[in-house]
């Protein structure tokens, strides 16, 4: 392995060399060479950007309903903390009163919001917080797993996920950071020797923080259980058992924080569900894996599906025959990873649209990475199948990320809105959240919507007839046709046209 035992504190301090005359000059070329490194993926995506659709970092504006809720909710945020508007679907908020975040919880708003306070938060933020997430996140995997440079450089360089990935304002570029220091952690848990308690709890509470920001993590605490269970000498049935009640606890967690979405994918209604419910979604994930390997999928797409089966058989082979136990460790709870991630993407129906590649990208460079460090020579042959595609990469570059450098001027029609309410509502900290929300339906959820006032909160409805009357939130923004589907149901005042239809007050709001 590639890493020390002792932790990664102490991996990191070995590399620093003693201080004679030539220390200095050492280690800035060090620290510079793995800044370079870890660089590579944000610099190839703004060359694919330029290149290919003359964009820049500076010009990357939220354009989908996916971004346009996650910046809405780091500017309420940066705001207002805890106390700012209610990110929900169907107005139905989660079971913690203090979380007014939406299905994908507060861990991601708040840790973004909290650094927005200090750096800005402006329009296109979140590509630049994304980069630095995922440039930390390597530097930390370069300098405790200290893995052979080229090979390092060829595996960052070529992940295309994170370059498709990097121009949005969402969550996967954190993810992709995530996995890159869970890579370097997990590394140095099983070299020789035993690692240091305080290397085991700071993986663990990594492992913890990262599944509430996506509770999918969780699902790496069975090969860790496992594999920690095996390394001392225990019952490997007792390290999964405890593997499986850390993942089950850290997945409740996440439900209590979010807002209920009963098409959020996540596996959270198996555990409110009942065991029948559960029993047949397991039945129905495992007839649809010829589904899920062989049938409709973006090229692209279906490329990583194949990849990650190979890295599961891989992994599983190094676990079997590698000399080294650190490595068959590492290889086993990397392999275990990989495949509960893939049972659990079929359980879920969590397939198609990108849904399943989203969940399962950051868990591949993971384990990429972790063989990387191993000196797996397997992983050069991911390098050469990552340089095969590229061609399918700049396609799906061009088709992902054109409609965001296609919209004329999206900043002036994001202050076109905000002019429209100015003076009609605003952040007010003596209200309520509810009193700070404005509630609008699915087929107007666009980017104009970040004109909204910072500290309010966005929630959106998929039917307007079914939403219980009154409505909780103290604004709606209705078009036409929503009008007619509450008339009658609601007491509205209007307060102005908007260009995302008009802006009305809910006199029975609950205050």
């Amino acid at each position: 392995m590639g890493t020390r035992a002792g932790g990664p504190i102490s991996a990191i301090r070995d590399t620093i060399p003693p201080r004679d005359g030539g220390a200095a000059r050492v280690i800035v070329r060090r620290g510079a060479t793995i800044a370079a490194i870890a660089s590579l993926p944000v610099l190839v995506a703004a060359i694919f950007a330029r290149v290919l659709l003359g964009g820049t970092p500076v010009t990357a504006i939220p354009y989908v309903s996916d971004e346009i809720a996650y910046w809405t909710q780091i500017a309420a945020f940066q705001v207002a903390g805890f106390h700012g508007g209610y990110t929900t679907v169907n107005e139905q908020p989660a079971r913690a009163a203090f979380s007014h975040f939406g299905p994908q919880g507060p861990a991601f708003a708040m840790l973004y919001g909290a650094v927005a306070r200090l750096a800005g938060w402006q329009y296109q933020s979140g590509p630049f917080f994304g980069a630095a997430a995922v440039a930390l996140g390597a530097a930390v995997w370069i300098a405790v797993a200290r893995p052979e440079r080229l090979r390092a450089a060829l595996l960052l360089a070529t992940f295309w996920p994170i370059i498709l990935a990097a121009p949005n304002t969402m969550q996967e570029s954190l993810h992709f950071g995530i996995g890159a220091v869970l890579a370097a952690l997990i590394g140095v848990l099983f070299t020789d020797g035993s690692p240091s308690r305080s290397h085991i709890r700071l993986t663990w509470a990594f492992l913890a923080a990262a599944a509430l920001v996506r509770p999918t993590w969780a699902l790496l605490a069975i090969g860790l259980g496992w594999q920690l269970a095996r390394k001392r000498g225990a019952s490997h049935s007792r390290g999964l058992a405890t593997g499986a009640l850390i993942a089950g606890a850290l997945y409740l967690a996440f439900t209590y924080l979010a807002a209920p979405y009963r098409g959020a994918s996540l596996g959270l209604d198996l555990f409110t569900g009942g065991v029948t419910p559960a029993f047949v979604a397991l039945f129905s994930g495992l007839t649809g894996f010829g589904r899920w390997l062989f049938g409709e999928a973006e090229p692209l797409e279906r490329f990583y599906r194949f990849e990650l089966l190979a890295v599961a058989l891989l992994a599983g082979l190094s676990a079997a025959r590698a000399r080294e136990a650190a490595t068959r460790h590492v290889m086993a709870a990397i392999a275990a990873t990989v495949c509960i991630t893939i049972a659990a993407n079929l359980t879920l129906q969590n397939v198609g649209a990108w849904r399943d590649y989203r969940a399962s990208t950051p868990v591949l460079l993971m384990a990429v990475l972790a063989a990387a460090a191993a000196r797996e020579r397997w992983s050069w042959a991911i390098v050469a199948a990552h340089l095969v595609v590229t061609p399918l990469a700049v396609t799906t570059f061009k088709d992902f990320q054109g409609p965001r450098w296609q919209r004329a001027d999206p900043a002036a029609a994001i202050e076109r809105f905000a002019g429209s309410i100015r003076g009609h509502m605003g952040y007010d900290p003596a209200l309520s959240g509810w009193g700070n929300t404005v509630l609008i339906g699915v087929n107007r959820y666009d980017y104009p919507l970040l004109g909204v006032p910072r500290g309010m909160g966005l929630s959106v409805t998929f039917d307007w007839a079914k939403l219980p009357a009154p409505a909780r939130s103290r604004y709606l923004l209705l078009a036409e046709p929503d009008l007619a589907a509450v008339a009658g149901r609601m007491r509205l005042q209007k307060l102005a046209d908007t260009p995302m239809g008009g802006l009305y007050e809910n006199e029975d709001w609950a205050r």
